[in-house]
This record gives C-alpha cells, sequence and structure tokens, in this order.
C-alpha cells in the first residue's frame, strides 16, 4: 500500500508474539510516514488491522514502527506529564493538554497517577480526547 502511495518502504519484522505482529517500516520517507503527531503511522496501522482481519486474523494485533517514533513519542508524553504537573502544583490551576489518541491519554494518566497534589481527567468527545491536569493540593 505504500508503494502505491509513491514511496519506497522496505519492511522487517520486529517481532511476533500470540497475538501481536510488530513491522518495522524503513523508508527515507518515514517523516511523512509518520506524519504530524504520528497520525499517519497510527493511519497505516489502522489499515493492516483491518487487513488482517479481512484475512481472518481478526486475533492478530499488528503494531507498525519507523525511526523508533512510538518510543519516543511515549518518552516526550511521559517528560510532558511531568512538566504540567509542575505547572499546575506551581500555579494551582488546572491545564489542558493537546488532543491525543485513547493509548498516550492512557500514558498521562498512569504517569501522574502516583502524584498525590494532581489528578487527571479526560474530556472531549471522539477518539482524541484531551487530558486535564487538575491541582487537588495535598491531602
Amino acid at each position: 500500500m505504500i508503494r502505491k502511495m509513491g514511496y519506497d518502504v522496505t519492511v522487517e519484522i520486529m517481532f511476533q508474539e500470540d497475538h501481536k505482529l510488530g513491522m518495522r517500516l524503513n523508508s527515507s520517507k518515514s517523516s511523512i510516514l509518520i506524519g504530524r503527531k504520528g497520525k499517519n503511522l497510527d493511519a497505516l496501522q489502522l489499515l493492516a488491522n483491518a487487513y488482517a482481519g479481512r484475512l481472518g486474523r481478526e486475533d492478530l494485533r499488528v503494531i507498525l514502527g519507523t525511526e523508533n517514533y512510538r518510543i519516543r513519542r511515549e518518552e516526550s508524553l511521559v517528560r510532558l506529564a511531568y512538566t504540567v504537573a509542575d505547572k499546575v502544583r506551581m500555579s494551582r490551576k488546572s491545564m489542558l493538554l493537546e488532543p491525543m489518541n485513547p493509548f498516550e491519554r492512557r500514558l498521562i494518566h498512569t504517569t501522574l497517577n502516583d502524584i498525590s497534589d494532581v489528578e487527571t481527567k479526560s474530556e472531549g468527545d471522539g477518539l482524541y480526547k484531551q487530558v486535564r491536569v487538575i491541582y487537588k493540593g495535598v491531602r
């Protein structure tokens, strides 16, 4: 499919587990495959999973990666969570983060879960909701 889009790509199997298949996309156009905040990569992954389902593999979860983007994004979101928590503590005002997919929101929630004076809450409708980080004081 990526070749049909006009991009050269090679695919490597990163890992294969019972119900997961990780594939690395190698391309000189990785930034285009990733897209803004990973949206193109997420869309390609969604299509790969839909195709696996059409092949009778509804039980298989396909995970696509390129240029270690997902790991870098995870690290970036964890740093963002701690930075925002510090700002919320100092200002004692809540902050609303950018819209995120469910995996990214869950990462923010779990990162800040053990910090006693802040709490998180998802807001909005649809797939890309926002996380609000709220100061709740020392208890």
